[in-house]
């Protein structure tokens, strides 16, 4: 019996400095708050007083019924301060209903505090959330629009990229295939047992001239460097300052080669038509 009184009288020795403590941590608070309202900081004067332990003291309750409406007041104002330019990216006006959401959340943030802090009758007097709760519903029914109307731009954005990507590598492709299809090149001596074929002469007259080259080394190496990569390319002669010109494929008629021209312009822009 002695042990167990001796531990009730310990743990009242340590549990009084405490509730001393905690007492003189909330005046400390209510007196800081009281400064902060007096000063007209609604927003820091409602924080530091909703941290008060003994909330229902009646400087506590005075001080919550003071600030909160104005808390509410002022995130009201700036939001509505908050000015969506519909001519802006979407992603701007993303951006700026995020503020406005901000605002209209910490108002929620702040009602839920007063609600618990208050009694019903209390809260029901000074309660100021309807107006603020509703422009929430609002802008984030309008944020989710902006945000889905964002993902479906972004997406037709790639599917434009990707398709002239395609065309891009189409006309390529289209471009080589012509170049084999329409190009006569010169075909190589053939024996048989007994019989030399020989080799017949270019029909073509028309040439889509990729460049002039000084060497026939570089020229050479160009045309093999065309060749590789599908072209039907060959030396059509010099220029009259003497450079070797170089070409893609040649064609038989004018009209042929213009077809092609405008394509070949998609892989170098500076191609041009030249006749024999």
């Amino acid at each position: 019996m002695e042990k167990i009184l001796r531990l009730f009288c310990l743990s009242v020795l340590i549990i009084i400095p405490c509730l001393k403590l905690s007492a003189q941590n909330d005046r400390d608070i209510i007196k800081s708050a009281e400064v902060k309202l007096n000063k007209k900081e609604y927003e820091p004067a409602f924080n530091s007083i909703v941290t008060v332990k003994h909330i229902k003291k009646k400087k506590a309750q005075y001080i919550l019924r003071k600030s909160y409406p104005m808390v509410i007041s002022e995130n009201l104002k700036e939001a509505n301060q908050v000015k969506i330019s519909d001519s802006a990216e979407v992603s701007i006006i993303c951006d700026q209903i995020k503020q406005i959401i901000y605002y209209l959340k910490d108002n929620n943030r702040a009602d839920s505090l007063f609600k618990l802090d208050v009694s019903p009758a209390t809260y029901k007097t000074f309660s100021k959330i309807k107006k603020s709760a509703k422009l929430l519903t609002t802008y984030e029914t309008k944020l989710a629009t902006m945000q889905r109307k964002a993902a479906e731009m972004e997406k037709a954005l790639i599917d434009k990229q990707n398709a002239e990507k395609a065309a891009r590598e189409d006309s390529i492709r289209i471009a080589k295939a012509d170049s084999i299809a329409h190009s006569k090149e010169i075909k190589p001596v053939v024996k048989t047992d007994t019989v030399v074929t020989k080799v017949k002469p270019s029909v073509n007259k028309f040439f889509i001239i990729q460049g002039s080259y000084k060497s026939a080394e570089d020229a050479t190496a160009e045309v093999n460097k065309l060749k590789a990569a599908g072209y039907a390319s060959e030396i059509t002669g010099p220029n009259s300052m003497g450079n070797i010109r170089v070409c893609y494929c040649g064609y038989a008629t004018r009209a042929e080669a213009q077809k092609q021209l405008d394509t070949f312009r998609k892989i170098q822009s500076d191609v041009w038509i030249l006749e024999k």
